[in-house]
């Protein structure tokens, strides 16, 4: 039985050891690799002076509840558009909504002043108990261009201040957080 359990390690330690796994070499196996969750601020170029909208969008998270985020801007260059109440320069995407679970939003200025040029937002899912995978929207804002030229809208450089959580309100690694330039003509 020794000398049998013995052989079975071995050969499973060779084979193993010969495995490529992810490596797509010759032995055919291949581990697929998981993606990196991506927020992103999507703009479509140029816009006209006035109205215009700024999305949030989210690709291949994993058991998502919620996002917290600090998106700043340039308020010499934009403004959202409801700058007394920025809530009302927000509408929810899809996203966090699937299964006709209801969320809970959170939009103000840092300090409560739209001149910092910094919108802080949360969005969770109500109730916490299960989280969504997949893509989709998760913000569509409305801004105001003030001048004309290209600013930048971005998030913030701070890890802490940017977060995707699960359920548990556990932190999502690896989230990559894309910017965007805004071309005001």
């Amino acid at each position: 039985m020794k000398k049998y359990l013995l052989y079975l390690i071995i050969t499973l330690l060779t084979v193993t050891d010969g495995c490529k796994c992810g490596s797509g070499g010759d032995n055919g196996a291949v581990t697929p690799s998981a993606a990196i969750p991506e927020v992103k601020i999507g703009v479509t170029n140029p816009v006209n002076m006035g109205d215009f909208s700024l999305t949030v969008d989210i690709s291949d998270v994993l058991n998502a509840a919620g996002i917290y985020f600090r998106l700043y801007f340039d308020p010499k260059n934009i403004q959202v558009k409801d700058k007394n109440k920025p809530v009302n320069s927000v509408e929810e995407g899809l996203f966090f909504n699937q299964g006709g679970i209801t969320t809970s939003l959170m939009v103000n200025f840092l300090d409560q002043n739209p001149d910092t040029g910094c919108l802080i937002i949360g969005l969770s899912r109500a109730g916490g108990k299960t989280g969504i995978t997949g893509s989709g929207n998760i913000l569509k804002f409305t801004f105001t261009t003030i001048t004309a030229g290209t600013t930048s809208v971005k998030f913030t450089e701070t890890a802490s201040d940017n977060s995707l959580f699960t359920p548990e309100l556990e932190n999502i690694s690896s989230v990559k957080w894309t910017n965007a330039e805004v071309i005001v003509k």
